[in-house]
């Protein structure tokens, strides 16, 4: 029981990192964990991933694409104790419009007790995280798309309930020819509906801008990312002063790379500057923060896994498919 109120915690005190230790205190932060295994395993929400498939529109809505069009994506993830989250998204392209997506994301932390104040057992509950969102993407022209989506979020914990209505737009540019991509989103710009107990608290707004290239005859695809711009001071707990200009930069930064071996077949790692300073439990070096995976591509379906390290509390594993709908006119 211990455990699982932990794990609930976590979960609503903290974006995808395991301990509270930065300033910041907003509500919803389940809308940080990224929506596929890729973006795990390079351990973030990246903006400006190179050809990503629909499922990252919930992070930068200009990810649609026409190539996108009658996909379908689910991902799952087997959290500490009983929590676990999901995803499911799909596209749909309409000429003159442009790539519209509808996704919902998930989030469950097990059965909890309920208890009075003398201790005595009064029930059970299950507390959860929902969240439905819609978003349309255009081309300005061939190298660079516009984004925009809406999402309506749900909130639940025993008789608590909050929800809340936040925007999203983004852009991106893409170079296939020099396999060069440059992203920027906005994300969670919006307010509470209905509150938990008539106390307002702000949504997990984040302003992202990356940039992703494989330089001709480099075996990596390298992703830089720099998040939450909208708040350049990030300090920890354990911060004694206020950090300087190069901490609060390094803090900022998220890098990952991405080893194609070939078409079928990609290794990835990241790693999470402020993710591996809040969650490490030595002093020297450990695997907190760090992120791997690999993406596998067969005829029908796009398999990608990843394990985020946890440091001492473990590694959580994620898995995504992507396959396209098939229709008689596709067929």
């Amino acid at each position: 029981m211990r455990i699982k109120l932990i794990v609930l915690f976590l979960f609503l005190a903290t974006s995808n990192i395991a301990v509270a230790q930065t300033s910041n205190r907003t509500v919803f932060r389940f809308l940080d964990v990224p929506p596929n295994a890729r973006s795990a395993a390079l351990s973030g929400n990246h903006v400006s991933l190179y050809q990503a498939d629909l499922s990252l529109f919930m992070v930068n809505p200009a990810y649609l694409s026409e190539e996108s069009s009658r996909q379908f994506s689910a991902s799952y993830v087997n959290f500490l104790a009983d929590a676990n989250y999901g995803f499911i998204n799909t596209a749909y392209h309409i000429d003159g419009v442009g790539t519209v997506g509808v996704g919902i994301r998930y989030a469950g932390y097990g059965e909890f007790n309920r208890l009075d104040e003398n201790n005595n057992q009064n029930g059970t509950f299950n507390p959860g995280d929902f969240s439905f969102n819609a978003g349309i993407s255009r081309e300005l022209s061939s190298r660079i798309r516009i984004g925009g989506s809406l999402n309506w979020i749900h909130s639940r914990i025993d008789n608590f309930r909050s929800t809340a209505l936040a925007a999203s737009f983004g852009a991106l540019y893409e170079d296939i020819d020099r396999d060069l991509t440059i992203g920027f989103s906005v994300r969670n710009v919006g307010s509470q509906i209905t509150t938990f107990n008539s106390i307002r608290e702000p949504l997990p707004l984040d302003i992202s801008l990356g940039v992703s290239h494989k330089p001709e005859n480099f075996p990596v695809r390298v992703n830089l990312m720099l998040r939450q711009l909208n708040e350049w001071n990030q300090p920890l707990l354990s911060d004694t002063d206020d950090p300087t200009f190069s901490q609060n930069l390094f803090r900022h930064m998220v890098l990952g790379g991405e080893i194609p071996f070939s078409e079928q077949f990609i290794i990835r790692i990241g790693f999470n500057q402020l993710q591996h300073q809040e969650l490490k439990t030595r002093d020297n070096f450990d695997f907190a923060g760090v992120g791997l995976g690999l993406g596998l591509k067969f005829d029908k379906f796009h398999i990608d896994f990843s394990r985020s390290s946890y440091s001492e509390l473990g590694g959580i594993f994620q898995i995504s498919v992507t396959s396209r709908i098939k229709t008689k006119k596709s067929e």
